[in-house]
């Protein structure tokens, strides 16, 4: 049985942003214009991605089309 996906919906001058926290999945939508009255202001949000290791040839991917890697301890100092 597959389960219900439920995202958390936030509203920035980049875009609608849905994640959902089962998954992990994020999806940026960055098309959608949202009026300045309707963006949230808080709670804010940090993504961090430690590698973007991955096939690298997803048409619609953000992510550099470069192997990149952070090193973790970097990330937590």
């Amino acid at each position: 049985m597959l389960g219900r996906v439920s995202y958390k919906v936030r509203l920035s001058e980049a875009g609608m942003h849905l994640f959902d926290r089962n998954t992990g999945l994020n999806i940026l939508l960055d098309e959608v214009a949202v009026p300045p009255a309707q963006v949230s202001r808080a709670p804010r949000y940090l993504s961090v991605a430690l590698t973007n290791a991955c096939e690298l040839r997803s048409s619609y991917c953000y992510a550099p089309k470069h192997a990149a890697m952070l090193e973790a301890d970097r990330v937590v100092g």
